[in-house]
């Protein structure tokens, strides 16, 4: 399962306000925020890229930062999606091509995170 299946248990039922969580991977850091419609950071944390040899580590260390940052916004809000802003990323094959932080590999990134 990606991380975006174990993001919709954050969402309330009765949720009124919509948010999207923005995630930008970088060489260094990996930050991300959750916004609203109006643009608003409801909330937002980075983690160290590179100190994560392995794809997978990466994905759960991220995801245990998205929801607790996601718990301190409280109830009343769904999240509606995300997007996200890589380097070298390519669209065709759902990869990370030898960029800084994947450590001179390619990370297929997608299937960890659809």
């Amino acid at each position: 399962m990606g991380i975006f299946t174990y993001l919709k248990d954050f969402s309330a039922k009765d949720a009124k306000k919509e948010l999207a969580v923005g995630i930008d991977l970088g060489g260094t850091n990996t930050v991300f925020g959750f916004v609203d419609r109006q643009g608003n950071i409801l909330a937002e944390d980075r983690i160290k890229t590179g100190q994560y040899d392995e794809i997978e580590v990466f994905v759960a260390a991220l995801y245990e930062k998205i929801m607790i940052a996601g718990k301190k916004i409280g109830n009343g809000c769904e999240l509606k999606g995300f997007g996200i802003g890589a380097p070298m990323g390519n669209i065709n094959k759902g990869t990370i091509e030898y960029a800084a932080g994947c450590h001179g590999r390619n990370c297929s990134s997608c299937r960890y995170i659809s």
